[in-house]
């Protein structure tokens, strides 16, 4: 086994490295460990692999040299344009002689997301309940990592405004549409709906998310009845903080009775197993990973001050203390 490990393509992670890459942004992914999520993705040539979140493209890269098919989709007009000449997605695709991606704008929000919409416009349009019939998945697999406020926050489609104006014709090219603030349980509840609806059977979801180590509960993390868990694994960030590699493969189809569940939940009419555990899993995590930041900062100074008055033979200071700030 450790032999045909080491014949692996260990080649690309000098070739990939960030350092040499042309197009960045602060959230882009390390290339390794976009190797290794489109690797968990099974993802190989003739399969379509797909980034909701797609920002400057790191995982569609590695996706693409492993010789899929690639879309990707992402709320922010900018990112997708990229900052002119020699600084856009494409030219990281460019660069390694990789088929470009499909992109379009969109989020995964019902609002946001065509795949979402379809059953909607079908009632709207008088189609008969029994003859509604879900999108022909053909998805290999979705490989991503979700925004959690941390670096990036959150938005779907959405005004802030009761009454939204309608864009003149005019002024529509090169219009940016207003959004609205996304939460971490909306995020990956869309994101598991998206999977069971649009993967193939067998095809896979592998993205990632960040959890507190002293608060970790697996009993925790998002489900779909059309989902299987099949790998987590652990990325320490530090001594509180890691992130999990979660995978999951798609093992039936999704049908009506997944889909009233879904408009159920969207209704608030049903509340799912474990949504409570689940919502102060992740729901809040940037906040307390801000407040960790914040006491973390207060130790260090408060440290330092010691370490200060010691060598200066003379008593400690007041002010604010690490124990002050609210857990």
């Amino acid at each position: 086994y450790a032999r045909e490990v080491g014949t692996g393509p260990r080649h690309l992670l000098k070739e990939h490295s960030l350092k040499k890459r042309r197009f960045l942004g602060p959230t882009t992914m390390d290339a390794e460990l976009s190797l290794v999520m489109a690797n968990m993705g099974l993802v190989r040539p003739g399969l379509v692999a797909f980034d909701p979140y797609v920002g400057t493209g790191s995982l569609l890269v590695a996706c693409a040299q492993f010789g899929a098919t690639c879309m990707g989709a992402d709320i922010d007009m900018r990112i997708l344009r990229g900052k002119g000449a020699g600084k856009t997605m494409r030219d990281n695709f460019e660069q390694y002689g990789l088929p470009l991606p499909e992109l379009v704008r969109a989020d995964l929000s019902p609002r946001g997301a065509t795949v979402f919409s379809f059953w909607d416009r079908s009632a709207r349009a008088g189609v008969s309940t029994s003859d509604w019939r879900p999108p022909t998945p053909f998805i290999g697999a979705i490989v991503c990592d979700p925004p959690y406020g941390i670096r990036a926050g959150a938005r779907k489609s959405g005004s802030r405004y009761a009454e939204v104006k309608v864009i003149a014709e005019e002024h529509r090219e090169g219009h940016i549409p207003q959004t609205q603030p996304y939460s971490a349980v909306e995020v990956m509840r869309d994101l598991l709906e998206l999977a069971a609806r649009s993967v193939v059977v067998g095809g896979r979801l592998v993205y990632l998310i960040p959890v507190d180590r002293e608060e970790y509960d697996p009993r925790a993390l998002p489900t779909h009845p059309c989902l299987e868990l099949v790998a987590n694994s652990e990325q320490i960030l530090g001594y509180t903080l890691s992130r999990r590699l979660i995978t999951m493969e798609k093992t039936r189809d999704y049908c009506r009775a997944d889909y009233d569940r879904f408009k159920a939940v969207l209704s608030g009419s049903t509340t799912e197993e474990g949504a409570a555990a689940a919502s102060s899993f992740y729901s809040d995590f940037g906040v307390k990973h801000e407040r960790r930041q914040k006491r973390q900062r207060l130790e260090e100074a408060e440290a330092a001050a010691a370490a200060a008055a010691a060598a200066a033979g003379g008593g400690g200071g007041g002010g604010a203390t690490a124990a002050s700030v609210e857990e």
